[in-house]
């Protein structure tokens, strides 16, 4: 197995995580969501000493006309609008496709073709549940960080989830960033704190 060195991998996330392209990911699915900036705009008068100051007499009407968000979902539509269909000359072959290409897999994928416009990219994420059944999982692309093998992007040498979580401490919420390195011999996690890896245990 290859040996990924922690101090690499730190400078990886921290470009990641401070670039232009995670910043506009983050972007597309505020829009999405309806957050847009002009909720967050003020208006300003000038004021003393010619300085700039928040005017709270002057109306400051905010409207929200989501036609960013229809048009994801237009599109979402337009590419998924029908379900999987599954042929083949192999009926039995065929029967166990339809076990995971089911409509909870259908509605997945409609997920991440929403997420892949939101985000530029989405990626699916096949695994093995504790029973031992294939599963599959979305992962938007603002959590993603790929290493790639060429520069196709068709051979992925490992990759990084980097994700929040909350956990408690008595009554008080912490935010906790996990890091989830997935390579060819397994997955290690990490917590993500002040720039530096720390090895974690899952439960």
């Amino acid at each position: 197995a290859k040996h990924y060195e922690l101090s690499r991998l730190e400078k990886e996330i921290e470009r990641f995580m401070n670039s232009e392209k995670r910043k506009m990911m983050i972007t597309g699915e505020r829009y999405y969501e309806g957050q847009h900036d002009i909720l967050q705009r003020k208006r300003m008068v000038i004021g003393e000493g010619g300085r700039l100051q928040e005017a709270p007499n002057l109306p400051n009407n905010k409207r929200v006309d989501n036609q960013y968000s229809i048009l994801v979902d237009q599109k979402v539509n337009y590419l998924l609008a029908k379900p999987l269909t599954i042929e083949t000359e192999d009926k039995r072959y065929g029967e166990l496709l339809k076990l995971y290409f089911n409509k909870r897999f259908y509605r997945l994928l409609r997920n991440i073709g929403e997420s892949s416009l939101n985000h530029g990219i989405a990626y699916l994420h096949p695994y093995y549940d504790e029973f031992g059944e294939l599963q599959f999982k979305r992962f938007p692309g603002y959590e993603i960080l790929p290493f790639w093998l060429n520069a196709d992007h068709t051979r992925l040498e490992s990759a990084l989830r980097i994700y929040t979580i909350i956990e408690y401490d008595g009554e008080r919420e912490i935010e906790i960033t996990r890091v989830d390195h997935y390579t060819i011999s397994g997955i290690k996690h990490y917590i993500w704190e002040h720039g530096r890896l720390k090895p974690a245990s899952i439960e």
